[in-house]
């Protein structure tokens, strides 16, 4: 159930971002960005946890591509990675 969720919620924020990064001009700097994702949230999220979490993964993905040196996997796991590390631990512990 939580793959499933965290799917859908992935598939909004990815297609907010796309219509996001169409409205921006090609030589946008890293904080025209920033501030354009930030008022886009909302859209993707709309206030629900799970939403939250994708949304920030997705515009961490999509900010990486813009500053030089950041890799999306620097920054620590967030709860959701730790439940889907667990999710698949007991999943290969049952098998």
């Amino acid at each position: 159930m939580a793959q499933i969720m965290s799917r859908v919620w992935r598939d909004a924020a990815e297609a907010v971002v796309a219509h996001v990064h169409a409205s921006l001009p090609e030589d946008a700097d890293l904080k025209a960005r920033k501030r354009a994702l930030r008022g886009a949230g909302w859209r993707a999220h709309q206030g629900t946890a799970w939403g939250r979490k994708m949304w920030g993964r997705v515009v961490r993905e999509y900010l990486a591509r813009y500053q030089p040196g950041l890799n999306p996997t620097d920054f620590p796991p967030t709860a959701l990675d730790r439940a889907n590390a667990r999710l698949r631990s007991n999943q290969e512990t049952h098998q």
